[in-house]
């Protein structure tokens, strides 16, 4: 009735605790006895995670029981407390909180850029990020890009409906100049246009 190693088999179980097993097959089980991957950690009670320790940080991952069993990474001992990265159930994933609303979910309080993306090109022309959206034969309508403020409310959007692009009324003032110092003839301050004879 108390806890118990065996060697049966070719297999090393034990319980107490969450119990396990080294199969015969070398999987490992924490929680289980029938391991079926190379680790296979089974907790329905509490999270199944694995803690990371290294000199100066440390990171859990595993699956957060509390919270509908979403998969979590964040810094600390204990899985769910601030995470960094949350995959729900279908799939969404969450970058900065924990609750994703979309496929890819990106939040992060900052007065500075929250995402970058980069192409150097390698000297050579490269894509740096292709929308694509709306119905196969190209009809229909599609929102590549929305743009909201702080709050949520939104200010405008780049629409494309039967493959025509169309740049949405914005309700802010979004003034189009060319700087001096980026003109290669020197169009004055504020020039939006010039047009040669």
């Amino acid at each position: 009735s108390g806890d118990a190693v065996q060697l049966r088999d070719n297999a090393f179980t034990w319980t107490g605790g969450t119990g396990g097993a080294i199969a015969t097959s070398g999987n490992i089980g924490i929680g289980t006895a029938a391991p079926s991957q190379m680790l296979h950690i089974l907790n329905s009670t509490s999270d199944a995670s694995i803690y990371l320790q290294g000199a100066n940080n440390s990171y859990s991952m595993g699956v957060d029981y509390s919270d509908s069993d979403k998969f979590k990474i964040n810094a600390g001992a204990t899985v769910g407390v601030s995470p960094d990265f949350v995959m729900d159930g279908a799939g969404d994933v969450a970058i900065g909180f924990a609750a994703p609303a979309y496929q890819l979910d990106v939040y992060a309080n900052l007065s500075a850029p929250v995402v970058r993306i980069r192409s150097d090109g390698n000297a050579a022309t490269a894509d740096v990020l292709i929308l694509q959206g709306g119905t196969d034969a190209g009809g229909g309508g599609a929102s590549l890009i929305q743009f909201n403020d702080g709050d949520g409310t939104v200010q405008g959007a780049i629409t494309m409906t039967s493959g025509a692009l169309t740049y949405g009324a914005f309700t802010a003032n979004h003034d189009v100049i060319i700087p001096e110092k980026d003109s290669a003839k020197g169009y004055p301050y504020g020039t939006i246009m010039c047009v040669d004879g």
